[in-house]
């Protein structure tokens, strides 16, 4: 431990020398934040290996120390999402990664549906990132059995996969400080789920239209707005007009995509 302590001691002198050069200018901080940046995960390697070297010496009376941090990122190959730097410990459960997960995305696209058994945490260690954009790009938009059998073929033996509702700790998985999870299987975000066009079942309402510059076009249904126009520069028309015929100009121009007076479900 007197190795391990003293390296550590030395690097959170180091920090405590670089926080004594702040002068507040953000130009001239910068690198020194970058350099503490960079001693910080220096310092939780350093508590990672720590952990192990004892865990495999001492086996199952080895209590892992909670005050070693993990930094941990994950990723959605399906859509790109991701969560940066989530702070955890080696005592951190799995059931409250994916809480922690489900929590940051509540304000931006809530996940709607997150089937546990059938969704996993590939694990990408720090010294194998060059393997995530071919992850991700074999990933991107495939279904929960194309997903999950894509992982299987593609996966180096190295890697490990972590179901969801694995039960414990993630000590338990080898999980280091660093890592990226892939988190890939059967989730589903709010922004995935049918739209249902205004001309659906129109009854008479209070209604906000959208105008989207991409399409040129106005008068555009809340939904068709979020659904058929994703990722178009879109505008507010006019909130809350009272509506007494379904109009959306997205269906009337044969743009709509959504569920509209024409489905059939």
């Amino acid at each position: 431990m007197g190795h391990f302590a003293k390296m550590t001691k030395n690097l959170e002198r180091r920090i405590s020398e670089l926080e004594g050069r702040k002068t507040g200018d953000p130009d001239h901080d910068l690198a020194i934040v970058k350099e503490i940046s960079e001693i910080e995960h220096q310092i939780n390697d350093i508590g990672d290996y720590y952990c192990k070297t004892l865990g495999k010496h001492l086996g199952s009376s080895f209590v892992i120390p909670e005050k070693f941090d993990l930094h941990i990122s994950v990723l959605v190959p399906k859509n790109g999402y991701s969560v940066d730097q989530i702070t955890i410990t080696p005592l951190t459960r799995i059931s409250d990664i994916v809480a922690m997960i489900k929590q940051n995305f509540e304000g931006k696209d809530p996940v709607v549906k997150w089937n546990e058994a059938a969704t996993v945490f590939l694990v990408i260690p720090f010294d194998q990132s060059p393997l995530i954009p071919q992850f991700t790009e074999k990933l991107k938009g495939l279904g929960t059995v194309e997903a999950l059998t894509e992982v299987d073929r593609m996966r180096p033996q190295d890697l490990i996969k972590i179901p969801c509702n694995a039960k414990g700790a993630l000590s338990n998985f080898d999980v280091i400080t660093r890592s990226t999870l892939l988190l890939v299987g059967d989730l589903q975000f709010k922004s995935e789920l049918p739209a249902f066009c205004i001309t659906h079942n129109f009854k008479p309402t209070v209604h906000t239209y959208y105008s989207c510059s991409t399409c040129g076009l106005n008068w555009i249904c809340t939904e068709c707005s979020r659904y058929c126009h994703k990722d178009h520069k879109i505008l507010l028309h006019l909130r809350d007009k009272q509506v007494e015929w379904a109009m959306c100009y997205c269906y009337q121009k044969g743009q709509c995509r959504a569920i509209n007076r024409d489905t059939v479900l």
